[in-house]
């Protein structure tokens, strides 16, 4: 029973090393987070930023099941897992800096066009002022818009 169980975890190891089981899921995982980052950066919104997220919600599960797999595995059978998810974590945190720079510079463009805004209302406001100062200074009677 021993032999067979060490087989199954040897054979199972060599699924996951070569990317047949776990690794292959984790690979599709890391692309819905680029294709999720890629459409966040085309579409700023708040629903795109939730779909990023719920890519890395999907992607850190992902990489918790191999590690709670790894730690089933034999010494000699874990190697590979345990490259594997530091692959993994490695991509993910690179996509989680991506991640926070788009969301920077997403923010920042919003709080560009909400001083341009309010820069253009005040400009109206001052000219409005201006106009209303030049006809009482004139003696004539301001105009009501």
């Amino acid at each position: 029973m021993r032999v067979l169980i060490a087989f199954l975890s040897g054979l199972l190891a060599a699924f996951v090393m070569t990317g047949c089981c776990g690794g292959e899921r984790a690979s599709r995982d890391v692309e819905h987070v680029e294709e999720a980052l890629a459409a966040y950066r085309h579409d700023p919104s708040p629903a795109a930023a939730a779909d990023v997220e719920a890519a890395f919600a999907r992607l850190d599960a992902k990489i918790a099941a191999m590690r709670a797999e790894a730690l089933r595995e034999d010494e000699d059978d874990r190697a590979a897992l345990d490259a594997e998810i530091a692959r993994l974590e490695a991509r993910r945190s690179d996509l989680r800096r991506e991640s926070v720079d788009t969301g920077m510079r997403a923010a920042g463009a919003a709080a560009g066009d909400a001083l341009r805004t309010i820069g253009e209302s005040l400009g109206k406001q001052l000219e409005e002022a201006g106009r209303k100062l030049r006809e009482a200074a004139s003696g004539a009677a301001p105009a009501n818009p």
